[in-house]
């Protein structure tokens, strides 16, 4: 919206929805973490991770979407997709069970899950670890943190043993992605619809209730219902 009015520019109603439709199908982490994540690493990351690395980097620049812009039935970027939820999930325990212990790690995912992912339904990314990694990766970064967390968690607060563990979770989950697939991440197919059981499935599924069922749609974080209202 910003971008919109900035200047002399003027957004209509069409540019103000547009702007709602375009956020809602962002990967919060794609938008906001990953960037803290690649400069963490640094730019001379390790060349197992090089690859998948570029692969994050394209997809965040684009905008961090989950969506099938083309029609085509298959995600833009659905290796980057299928990368990232595989990282998150080795990433978080890899970040704070060393200080925290797994049990603990495993009470607060009960409370918090890692991330709201798309799960079928609509909403997605209000819950998740994405506030606590953040807060603990621009204290390493050495940037102002408001009400910082009690102790430093990646890599005990070191930078070297922060990308180790950032670099190690991410070769990991690679790893996890080609043996799901069956090939390289950067040539993962994901489906936007027609995906059930497949290991990233963002469709959203409506329950029948009538005589007629409505078919599954393309994920989108919708809102509870959307109003324009123009003042004159």
């Amino acid at each position: 919206m910003r971008h919109g009015i900035r200047g002399r520019r003027k957004l209509t109603l069409t540019g103000l929805t547009k702007a709602m439709e375009d956020a809602a199908t962002v990967d919060l982490r794609a938008q906001v973490s990953f960037p803290l994540l690649r400069k963490v690493l640094g730019k001379r990351s390790p060349a197992k991770v090089r690859g998948p690395l570029r692969l994050l980097a394209s997809w965040a620049k684009a905008g961090g979407h989950r969506r099938d812009l083309d029609g085509d039935g298959l995600y833009e970027h659905g290796g980057a997709v299928a990368l990232m939820d595989a990282w998150w999930e080795r990433l978080m325990p890899g970040v704070f069970e060393p200080a925290l212990g797994a049990p603990l790690v495993e009470r607060i995912r009960a409370i918090n899950p890692y991330a709201q992912t798309p799960d079928g339904q609509g909403s997605s990314f209000f819950d998740g670890w994405h506030g606590y990694l953040d807060k603990d990766l621009r204290r390493l970064l050495g940037r102002r943190v408001k009400r910082p967390l009690s102790r430093r968690y990646c890599g005990a607060g070191k930078l070297r043993a922060c990308r180790r563990v950032l670099a190690g979770t991410l070769a990991a989950a690679a790893g996890e992605v080609r043996s799901a697939y069956g090939t390289d991440v950067a040539r993962v197919q994901v489906k936007a619809t027609g995906c059930t059981g497949r290991p990233v499935c963002d469709q959203i599924e409506f329950i029948a209730a009538g005589a007629v069922e409505t078919p599954a749609i393309p994920w989108q974080d919708r809102p509870t219902f959307q109003q324009i209202v123009e003042l004159r």
